[in-house]
């Protein structure tokens, strides 16, 4: 359930769902993100998430990087997403999460180490695996 107003960040699956037309995921990843933007909920993605994304369309879709750069042009444009870039306090959040946490997948661990720096408490992912890591909320849409 999207809350007004609250923080989300994506995680790299609902992106590429989002762009992927043939997925079973698409339609329902689309409705997500128009109702946080109705809501004026703020989306957050990071540089990880763009270079997940780049790669996943540029090596399993064939997509030429000259599209996937328009992609990523039109994401900047949504007025309520923003991109969180690495700083010294995200990677002093992942390497604590690297030794409190050593089950989870590294990169992962570094999506949440950009939440708790930022202060975002949900991710919406279709990755079970963020639910081991306590302190935050797993919203998976489908």
């Amino acid at each position: 359930m999207i809350i007004s107003g609250k923080k989300y960040l994506l995680d790299t699956n609902i992106l590429v769902y989002s762009q992927d037309k043939k997925s079973a995921k698409h339609k329902r990843t689309l409705e997500i993100i128009d109702d946080l933007e109705e809501k004026a909920s703020t989306i957050f993605l990071t540089v990880q998430n763009l270079l997940e994304y780049s790669a996943v369309f540029s090596r399993h879709f064939k997509i030429s990087k000259k599209e996937i750069a328009k992609d990523l042009d039109l994401f900047s444009q949504r007025s309520n997403l923003r991109v969180l870039y690495p700083n010294e306090a995200v990677f002093k959040s992942f390497i604590s999460l690297m030794n409190s946490e050593p089950k989870i997948y590294v990169y992962d661990l570094f999506l949440v180490a950009y939440m708790k720096t930022y202060k975002i408490k949900t991710i919406i992912s279709d990755d079970t695996d963020f639910e081991e890591i306590k302190d935050i909320e797993v919203l998976n849409p489908f």
